[in-house]
């Protein structure tokens, strides 16, 4: 809660550590068949909710250095914006990443260099 309820991670721009996102359990619903491609063009399926392991995540995952690993490792669909400089998804998740304003600190913060 609070003024940075809607940021998730933000990791320093010099450091190249990974970031592993592998949450156990969400309180969200399984993710329904084809929630990989459901809304995107030329579906006219609405995008869907957030759901799977990953549901849960929300707001922005900040390691931009070009060598920050962001690894995921876990399944669904999560309102997240991830801004790094490599993004990998494990062999055996599906993950898809969704947007909601209302999540990303009700669009109050702004990262600036």
């Amino acid at each position: 809660s609070g003024p940075y309820s809607g940021l998730t991670l933000f990791q320093d721009r010099t450091s190249n550590l990974t970031v592993t996102l592998s949450p156990g359990k969400s309180s969200k619903a399984n993710c329904a068949v084809g929630f990989m491609t459901a809304g995107v063009p030329p579906s006219i399926a609405p995008v869907p909710a957030a759901c799977g392991a990953i549901g849960g995540l929300q707001g922005t995952v900040y390691a931009a250095n070009s060598s920050a690993l962001v690894l995921i490792t876990a399944s669904g669909m999560a309102n997240l914006q991830v801004i790094a400089g490599e993004i990998e998804i494990d062999s055996g998740a599906n993950a898809r990443f969704g947007y909601d304003a209302s999540v990303f600190a009700n669009g109050s913060i702004h990262l600036v260099e």
